[in-house]
């Protein structure tokens, strides 16, 4: 995956592939076990989709989160989001939980 994402293209910053602690370098390692991501034959928009994901959630200190929104669950991606998006009295939606 990092080689699909990082094309070796010298206008590219690598770096956050080579610091262990990186959301890129941590969302992954997540993905080497991730059972979805090894199920797919291959990199799909599944596999892409539930690496940004990953990465989104530890860019943002997703292990502090308020609430449990479901990130890193074995479920499919589009219901990672449980709790994220809720409506107030006055019926407008705001974000809740970061």
């Amino acid at each position: 995956l990092k080689s699909w994402i990082y094309r070796g293209d010298s206008d590219v910053d690598s770096s956050p592939f080579d610091d262990p602690t990186s959301p890129q370098s941590r969302a992954l390692d997540w993905l080497l076990n991730d059972t979805i991501a090894l199920s797919e034959n291959g990199v799909t928009a599944k596999v892409l989709q539930r690496y940004a994901l990953v990465v989104f959630y530890y860019s943002t200190d997703g292990p502090n989160w308020k609430e449990d929104v479901k990130f890193l669950s074995e479920s499919d991606a589009c219901s990672w989001n449980d709790g994220l998006i809720r409506q107030n009295e006055e019926d407008q939606d705001y974000r809740n939980g970061l």
